[in-house]
């Protein structure tokens, strides 16, 4: 219980401090005493490209597809020819597992002969 109440004497000093130090608004003082609640990563795009382009390459049943793929912030854009309707989900059943993917547009079409 002496803990808690030490803990709590020491986060109303600290408020404290910050308030009396200049904080002009509530915005001011949020942004010092509290902490990130997620923290934001940027998507390398071409790291992106590169890891769904190998996981293509290295899949038996995709390795010769003509598959062209465009990243965008996370965003993937997949177009090409497949020859079912399965390979299409298997496509994006894959991408979707690539780390820094955040969302598929499948444009892939399948070629009729």
């Amino acid at each position: 219980m002496k803990n808690s109440h030490k803990l709590l004497v020491l986060s109303a000093t600290l408020i404290s401090a910050i308030v009396l130090t200049g904080c002009n608004n509530q915005e001011d003082i949020a942004a010092k005493i509290l902490l990130p609640t997620k923290i934001i990563s940027e998507v390398n795009d071409s790291d992106v490209n590169i890891r769904i382009k190998a996981a293509l390459f290295a899949d038996q049943a995709l390795k010769y597809l003509e598959i062209k793929v465009q990243t965008h912030k996370g965003d993937v854009l997949l177009t090409g020819e497949v020859d079912s309707q399965n390979r299409i989900d298997h496509v994006n059943k894959l991408v979707m597992s690539i780390k820094g993917v955040h969302t598929t547009h499948n444009h892939l079409i399948i070629k009729t002969s």
